[in-house]
């Protein structure tokens, strides 16, 4: 039987009612933690669920996935449905949600990391060819052989890593997620002299080979922002107020709602899957005209029936 965990947090609570019973409620993490933080979880011996708060608090996951790791054992496969990539390199003195899955690239117990789902567009600068991360050596770790990404559809566009790095650009080409890589001379954004970057075209899910994947148990984190209409996150298009009111734009991601039911079920066909959590519920909820916050509610226990259903 399958456990439901709830992070101690508003926007979690809510869904919490819905669905109904939870095992155990964890006190919230700080908005931002140390690097070296200290923060074990206690997970159990069942296959999990746990209900996180808001996307700005997805680097709760990284506790959970190294709490995992020392409960079992033994490897896992770290999959994350997500339209962004979280991979800034700050985590080397803080842990936030933009920049903890670098610290998850890094952690030897984790096979491989796949980001599925990204969306190049919500976060490419403007007036800028792509999104970019700086300060590429700073991963220790083989970045493109532990790191694998998928677009939820074609782009035009490409990663840009700065500083090029003749190694890093060897592991690309031999990367099956990376369509295409090259080095490339640029500006860096916001302006300055060229150098020397090294630009990286993903794959599509449409090319995603689960029969690929190392013959692992799974955790999986899924960012509801990865979907582009609902429900309702803090990562969103625009909006802003009309008439003293709140405009509630569209998601960042592109993914449609039915194409994320069916990713999960999925992966589930492809490995066993033992822990998951569930983040992006808007942090201000109360904010919601009660319309949207009735479908917000259904669309995370839409996820957690799904997510029971790949592991009961």
């Amino acid at each position: 039987m399958v456990a439901t965990f709830l992070i101690d947090r508003p926007e979690a609570r809510v869904v919490a009612e819905r669905i109904g019973a939870v095992d155990a409620v964890w006190p919230a993490a700080p908005a931002s933690i140390p690097a070296r933080h200290g923060i074990r979880r206690p997970v159990g011996e069942r296959p999990f669920i746990v209900l996180n708060g808001s996307g700005n608090q997805h680097h709760e996951t990284l506790p959970i996935v190294e709490s995992l790791l020392a409960a079992r054992g033994r490897p896992l496969l770290y999959l994350q449905i997500d339209a962004h990539p979280d991979t800034r390199p700050q985590y080397r003195w803080h842990l936030d949600c933009s920049s903890f899955a670098g610290r998850l690239i890094e952690l030897p117990g984790l096979l491989e990391v796949h980001v599925l789902g990204r969306y190049l567009e919500c976060t490419k600068p403007a007036d800028y060819e792509g999104p970019y991360v700086d300060k590429l050596g700073y991963y220790k770790a083989d970045l493109f052989a532990k790191l694998h990404q998928y677009l939820v559809g074609p782009s035009p566009l490409a990663d840009l890593y700065l500083p090029y790095l003749a190694e890093a650009h060897a592991s690309a080409k031999r990367s099956p997620s990376i369509r295409a890589v090259a080095k490339r001379r640029l500006a860096p954004p916001g302006g300055g002299r060229e150098v020397d970057a090294l630009s990286v075209h993903w794959r599509t899910l449409a090319e995603l080979d689960e029969g690929a994947w190392p013959d692992a148990e799974v955790y999986l984190s899924i960012d509801l922002d990865v979907a582009r209409a609902r429900p309702v996150t803090d990562w969103r298009r625009g909006g802003g107020m009309v008439d003293g009111r709140p405009v509630f734009a569209d998601n960042q991601g592109d993914m449609e709602w039915d194409a994320l039911l069916a990713l999960i079920a999925r992966i589930g066909a492809a490995r066993r899957v033992v822990g998951a959590d569930v983040c992006g519920l808007v942090e201000r909820f109360d904010w919601l005209p009660e319309e949207l916050r009735a479908d917000s509610i259904a669309a995370v226990a839409e996820v957690h029936a799904a997510l029971v259903a790949i592991m009961d």
